[in-house]
């Protein structure tokens, strides 16, 4: 480990180290573990030291010192267990340690024993101080993607601050991580530490509080940042709710149909799927009902899709039904206002209940009609975490163009965006009328009405 920071340390007591070596006649393998602290976990040179003494590759362990060698006692006492088997020779500046002897090993546990309690203070001591910082609005850490890297006065890096509102967007219009990812890669982009973004790094990016200017300490929040926004509180609140999802840690079936899972079938209520239907001249995709007693609506892919583009189309010719509108904001901010109180009344039944002012009855009927009320709340805040359209589809010359160069997930966000539901019917006629029924015969469309609340 560097506590000098800049390598020199580690590079003196290398030297130290050799030096010894090179006194005794042994050839040395170096195993070097720099700026990897006790708390951090793994040590990959460790380990790898470790198993050539099992290999048999190494008979002798040269360190600067015992504390530099094992910060933890259980480290130490798995060393010492294996260099007891390997009949093993340890060597420090300081002198030799024998660890085949009591006091050897006493030595070596006291060391270990010192080294843990300055880990331990030094742990608390730097929570301490991120604390504060966290308490007096001052960043602290590494670099976060969209600003510089000034905790004294921070500024917004314009390039990574555009990138990061078009991914809130992408994000909330459908884009999967790895789209959003794509895109940053491809604008050349890289994140602080100089590597290509994945979907896991931007989901740790689109969820870090920072970019609303909100100071958080240990994932909670402990008041507002003395650095600019770059987002507000409720375009993040609508992404992490989105990216909170269990449903989105769940293996994901690959769509390669827009309506696969968006229709409702007329007749038993259920989700209708995407099947084929066997034509003399090939298979014919179709959208039928998935319900295998059912099976009484179908539709064709293509010409059902086709209908689907013309709908979405027209209805935005209408400004009136824009999801995201500011009825919905300020019903938002209500709601979460709303949240906060139910959940603080939750908090101090449980305070009367430990004071003795409750019995565990009252407490249970108490805590059950509040999680009724706050279920409905949060249910109405889903509703208003209404995705916004995709930029320039409502302002695109070519709106048609523009939506066949929607990517698939795109264009299904945009469709639940609007659509409460659709609803297919039996289309009810036979032979040639049913090959030539309108395209939307018999299929109801439930708009979405975004300022219900």
């Amino acid at each position: 480990m560097d506590r000098d920071g800049d390598g020199l340390a580690v590079e003196r007591q290398r030297e130290d180290c050799l030096k010894i070596c090179t006194d005794r006649g042994w050839e040395p393998t170096q195993y070097i573990d720099n700026d990897t602290s006790a708390s951090r976990g793994r040590r990959p040179s460790y380990e790898r030291m470790l198993s050539d003494i099992r290999s048999g590759h190494i008979d002798a362990v040269v360190a600067w010192d015992l504390d530099r060698l094992h910060r933890q006692p259980k480290e130490l006492e798995q060393f010492i267990e294996l260099a007891d088997e390997k009949r093993l020779s340890l060597a420090t500046v300081g002198g030799d340690a024998d660890l085949s002897t009591d006091n050897g090993r006493l030595f070596a546990r006291i060391k270990g024993a010192v080294a843990k309690a300055e880990v331990e203070r030094k742990s608390a001591r730097q929570k301490r101080a991120f604390l504060q910082m966290a308490q007096s609005g001052k960043g602290w850490g590494p670099r976060a993607f969209g600003y510089n890297g000034d905790h004294e006065k921070a500024k917004i890096v314009p390039k990574e601050a555009d990138a990061l509102r078009s991914g809130y967007k992408m994000l909330m219009s459908g884009e999967t991580l790895y789209s959003i990812a794509k895109s940053w890669n491809d604008a050349g982009l890289k994140t602080p530490r100089g590597n290509l973004f994945t979907g896991t790094t931007v989901r740790r990016i689109l969820q870090n509080p920072r970019y609303t200017a909100t100071r958080t300490y240990r994932n909670e929040t402990v008041g507002d940042g003395d650095w600019p926004a770059i987002v507000d509180e409720t375009t993040w609140e609508a992404a992490h709710s989105i990216l909170s999802d269990p449903s989105r840690h769940q293996p994901r079936q690959v769509r390669r149909y827009l309506l696969g899972g968006l229709l409702t079938c007329s007749e038993c209520g259920n989700k209708m799927a995407v099947g084929v239907q066997h034509r003399k001249n090939g298979n014919v995709p179709i959208y039928r009902c998935k319900h295998v007693s059912c099976g009484r609506v179908t539709r064709r892919v293509e010409r059902m899709d086709e209908w689907v583009k013309e709908l979405v189309l027209r209805r935005m010719s209408s400004r009136h039904w824009v999801p995201g509108n500011q009825d919905n904001r300020e019903l938002a901010l209500e709601l979460r206002e709303e949240l906060d109180a139910i959940k603080h009344r939750m908090d101090s039944l449980a305070v009367d209940f430990a004071e003795g002012e409750l019995t565990s009855s009252q407490l249970r009927i108490a805590n059950e009609r509040l999680q009724v009320k706050l279920d409905e709340v949060e249910s109405k805040l889903r509703r208003t975490n209404v995705k916004p359209l995709p930029d320039g589809i409502l302002t695109a010359n070519d709106r048609g163009r523009f939506y066949d160069e929607m990517s698939l997930d795109a264009r299904r966000a945009l469709i639940e965006a609007l659509c409460d539901s659709i609803v297919v019917h039996p289309i009810g006629l036979k032979g040639m009328q049913a090959t030539h029924a309108p395209l939307g015969h018999n299929i109801d469309v439930h708009w979405h009405k975004p300022s219900n609340g």
